[in-house]
């Protein structure tokens, strides 16, 4: 018997095919999102990056590539662009001397309001004739497997 000709609970296949479906569904939104970003002009993993700045506030290199997660060599040369873009700068951190904070500019933070306006223009028209509820329903449950999945690999 090979792992795959296992039996699986109802559960378990179900979340496969969320996962599965998940994985295709963030390859078509990335293929979108390079749209909407080369407009912007640049990566389109840089608004998502941003984004977290403008909500979350000023985050170390660290901080953002635990959060992402990514390798912190390839934060920094994220935040390094950024920067060399004047969309970001890097601030005194009152917690730690050597590693400074990431902000936005007001450059930084008006790009990443034109484009949220963008996507959300892009989720306006994907949303159209969807449930609300069914929506919510799947937004909590994604939540869900995001809170497992970061106990997982922390």
């Amino acid at each position: 018997m090979t792992e795959f000709s296992r039996r699986h609970p109802p559960e378990g296949d179900a979340m496969f095919d969320l996962i599965s479906n998940l994985m295709a569904t963030f390859f078509k939104l990335r293929a979108a999102g390079k749209q909407v970003s080369e407009e912007a002009g640049w990566g389109s993993g840089t608004w998502s990056l941003m984004r977290t700045i403008q909500i979350e506030g000023p985050q170390t290199v660290p901080q953002l590539a635990k959060r992402r997660p990514v390798a912190r060599q390839r934060m920094q040369k994220i935040a390094d662009d950024l920067v060399a873009q004047g969309l970001a700068q890097f601030i005194n951190n009152p917690r730690h001397k050597r590693s400074q904070l990431l902000d936005l500019t007001a450059k930084g933070h008006n790009h990443v309001r034109r484009t949220t306006e963008q996507i959300r223009d892009m989720a306006d028209v994907l949303a159209t004739g969807m449930d609300l509820r069914s929506l919510d329903v799947t937004n909590d449950n994604i939540r869900e497997l995001q809170k497992r999945l970061s106990r997982i690999i922390e």
